[in-house]
This record gives structure tokens, C-alpha cells and sequence, in this order.
């Protein structure tokens, strides 16, 4: 038997979230401004800076491009 994986609630993932970039002591202010001079604000990648707002609202996940977003634009301000 096989066990599937909890799905996390929007509320859970917004934690998670706000828990890792405080870990890289950034804001999502931060990140999404990051994500606007990469993307552009119209781009699926731009992260909302109400991201958490959004996500404790929503029953579902982001998209995999804010996923991927959230990803690279929290590595390339560790970096810069």
C-alpha cells in the first residue's frame, strides 16, 4: 500500500513560505520585487508581494511557474 502525500492547505504553504524566506532573512517584498525585474510584472513567475494574502484564501496551490519563481528569485537575492 502506498501513501499519498498530505496536501498542504493554502495557510500552510503561505507558512512555509514566509518561514524560509525569514530563514534568509528576506521579505516577500523582496522576492517579488526580485521576481518583477526578472519577469516583469505581467509575467506567470511574477510573485505577488500579497502572496500570503492569496494563499490563506485559496484552497489550491500556486502555479508551478510562481513555484519556480519563488525558487529563483529567493536564490538570487541570497546571492546578490
Amino acid at each position: 500500500m502506498r501513501l499519498q502525500p498530505k496536501s498542504l492547505t493554502g495557510a500552510e504553504i503561505a507558512e512555509r513560505v514566509e518561514a524560509t524566506l525569514e530563514t534568509r532573512k528576506l521579505t516577500l517584498y523582496q522576492a517579488s520585487q526580485k521576481s518583477a525585474a526578472i519577469y516583469g510584472h505581467g509575467s506567470p513567475y511574477f510573485l505577488p508581494h500579497n502572496l500570503y494574502y492569496d494563499l490563506k484564501l485559496s484552497s489550491s496551490a500556486p502555479s508551478a511557474q510562481a513555484s519556480i519563481s519563488y525558487s529563483l528569485s529567493a536564490g538570487s537575492l541570497i546571492t546578490a
